[in-house]
C-alpha cells in the first residue's frame, strides 16, 4: 500500500493505479451492457484529492483519465485501491 508520504510526492494529474475489473455486481457494476464484461480503471490524484474512473477495455489509460466516468460509489475504493485511512479520507466524493 502507499504511504501518505508517498502519495504527497505524487504530481498532480499522475495515475496512481490502473488495472481491470469486472463489470458485475461483484465488481463495478458500470453498465448492463452483457457484452461489455470488464471495466479498465485509473485512479488519479487530483489537486483537491484523487478519484477512480473507468471506461471501456478499448480505451487507453491516459484517455480513461480524461474521459471516463467518475465512481460515485466508496465501496469500490477497496476493489481498486485499497489504502491507509488517511489516503481514503482524500478521496473526492
Amino acid at each position: 500500500m502507499i504511504t501518505i508520504e508517498e502519495y504527497n510526492k505524487l504530481p498532480v494529474d499522475c495515475i496512481i493505479r490502473s488495472g481491470l475489473i469486472s463489470n458485475s455486481p461483484t465488481g463495478c457494476f458500470m453498465t448492463r451492457d452483457e457484452n461489455i464484461s470488464l471495466l479498465k480503471f485509473v485512479v488519479v490524484k487530483r489537486i483537491e484529492g484523487w478519484i477512480i474512473y473507468f471506461g471501456l477495455v478499448d480505451w487507453d489509460y491516459e484517455q480513461i483519465a480524461r474521459n471516463g466516468d467518475e465512481s460515485i460509489s466508496l465501496d469500490i475504493i477497496d476493489k481498486v485501491f485499497p489504502c491507509i485511512p488517511e489516503i481514503r479520507e482524500l478521496y473526492i466524493h
